[in-house]
């Protein structure tokens, strides 16, 4: 992965937290924001087709319990937006048709409203 952030994250995205709180304390951030930035850059590097829906899905299920252990009570935004916009992408409600895709139908429209607020990342 080219993104140093996304280095924290080992196939098929299992977070390396220990390398993940020491890169936090590093550059000085809280959690939420670690959690923000790891998002946005996720969400980005998804749409840009640098990785899977299952990578980029996996990855932002991990920060939830990340974010909670690492002593916050919710996810930060747009963490948040960005994980349901992922959540979304996982399945299908028994309203849909069977030939919907919901990642395409959910997740990316979803990603492409909350990206285009220019949430940026610094990372």
């Amino acid at each position: 992965m080219k993104h140093s952030l996304l280095s924290l994250f080992e196939t098929p995205g299992t977070l390396r937290e220990p390398a993940l709180e020491e890169e936090r304390a590093a550059r000085g951030w809280s959690v939420e924001r670690m959690c923000n930035e790891l998002a946005v850059l996720i969400a980005k590097s998804y749409m840009a087709e640098e990785l899977t829906f299952e990578v980029a899905d996996t990855a932002m299920n991990w920060l939830w319990p990340y974010s909670f252990k690492a002593g916050t009570a919710y996810l930060a935004e747009p963490c948040n937006e960005i994980y349901l916009a992922f959540d979304a992408g996982e399945w299908k409600s028994a309203s849909d048709p069977a030939e919907l895709d919901p990642e395409a139908a959910y997740t990316r429209p979803m990603l492409e409203k909350l990206l285009a607020q220019d949430h940026g990342s610094s990372a």
